[in-house]
């Protein structure tokens, strides 16, 4: 008997639901709808909350920190081979035929870039330029296409920048890992490319599930950095790990920083080797010109014709000696805050670093610091490596 209740009492319903279905559907779009609304509204604050802590991590890259990439950056010059290396031996060698590349399309062409320099040259400050380039595109812009904030790229303006410092992973756990990698169906490597990408911008776990819809969807471009402070036994592994993310992930735009040496496991995976270019007398006039406009803005008044002429002559001296844009900024800074420029590099970095260093924070002597700073200059040296 309940058996046929039951059956009764399902027909029924069956019927009315047949009977106000276009009511039923039309109730159900009317609390979709808002609650649509709401989850696009809240993926979309998480999106420009990371889009702030990529533009601010960009802005510290720069010495000193309250100057903004944004006033100072100067295009630098690219350097491509032609043709591209198509070995170890000549992705070691330098290229004896060279063409420039502009900036401006630079990312209009291969998906897959390695920007090339000593350390100081600038591959960080161009990362860190693109990355604030990209995270200027806010929602706002992308969708009315107004208040565009100027920039020397042509960029996709619907791309997302993940930023990785690639010492942060751990390759030896990496490494031992790769086999469980491969046996999971979950595409290779991607938690560790977004851990790293939200942990470097101290962003909040939250966040790598829209910073994964980029990846998946084709729409993001990263820029990783410190290839050359990776050991030799370091480089293989993290090429293996890229170029599985690349293969898994089509569509995203890759750009690696790297010294001018080891970088021949990028090249074996389809990276495109670009050089980074001394500066010219052009770029330090214009360094110098926008660096003096900052710290006028800075200062809150004006400087004075001659200081500006002063600075431009001692930045025009310091590239005669091969000076790296890294010491034509602190050059550049001591100039602007003690009036002196030293003339010996040393001297540069140690009044630098008697600048840069609050006195309250000094525990050491300055003689300790320089001391154990020289020390540690020279292990790296002997290690081959840039970074302690």
């Amino acid at each position: 008997m309940s058996a046929l209740i039951g059956a009764a009492t399902a027909l029924l319903l069956t019927g009315l639901a047949y009977r106000y279905r276009d009511t039923l559907r039309q109730g159900g779009e009317a609390i979709a709808a808002p609650l649509k609304q709401l989850y696009d509204r809240m993926e979309a604050s998480v999106e420009d909350r990371y889009r702030e802590l990529i533009a601010a991590r960009a802005r510290s890259l720069l010495i000193p920190t309250p100057v903004t990439l944004d006033d100072v950056f100067i295009e630098p010059t690219l350097l491509a081979s032609a043709p591209p290396p198509q070995s170890t031996s000549a992705a070691e060698s330098p290229s004896t035929t060279l063409q420039d590349v502009p900036l401006r399309g630079l990312l209009k062409g291969h998906p897959k870039l390695a920007i090339l320099s000593d350390p100081g040259a600038g591959k960080t400050t161009l990362l860190a330029y693109i990355a604030l380039a990209y995270a200027h595109a806010t929602r706002e812009t992308r969708e009315e296409n107004k208040s565009e904030p100027a920039t020397r790229l042509e960029i996709d303006r619907e791309r997302l920048p993940l930023y990785v410092f690639l010492p942060t992973i751990d390759w030896n756990e990496k490494t031992s890992n790769d086999e469980r990698d491969q046996a999971s169906d979950a595409t290779p490597g991607i938690d560790e490319l977004l851990n790293a990408a939200t942990a470097i911008v101290k962003g909040s776990r939250g966040m790598t599930r829209r910073l994964r819809q980029y990846l998946e969807a084709g729409r993001a471009i990263v820029l990783a950095d410190g290839w050359d402070t990776l050991s030799p036994q370091q480089r293989q592994p993290a090429a293996a790990w890229l170029n599985e993310l690349i293969n898994a992930l089509p569509g995203n735009l890759w750009l690696v920083g790297t010294g001018t040496r080891g970088y021949a496991p990028l090249t074996e995976i389809g990276f495109v080797p670009l050089t980074l270019g001394a500066w010219n007398t052009r770029q330090v006039e214009q360094f110098a010109k926008r660096r003096i406009q900052a710290h006028a803005s800075e200062a809150g008044g004006q400087v004075s014709p001659l200081t500006t002429r002063k600075l431009t002559t001692q930045l025009r001296r310091a590239i005669q000696k091969r000076e790296s844009p890294l010491e034509l900024a602190l050059r550049a800074f001591v100039y602007l805050s003690t009036d002196q420029s030293p003339a010996q590099r040393s001297s540069l970095f140690d009044r630098a670093f008697d600048l840069l260093l609050p006195p309250e924070e000094q525990t050491w002597s300055p003689q300790t610091c320089r001391s154990v700073l020289g020390q540690l200059a020279l292990s790296l040296q002997q290690e081959d490596r840039v970074i302690a």
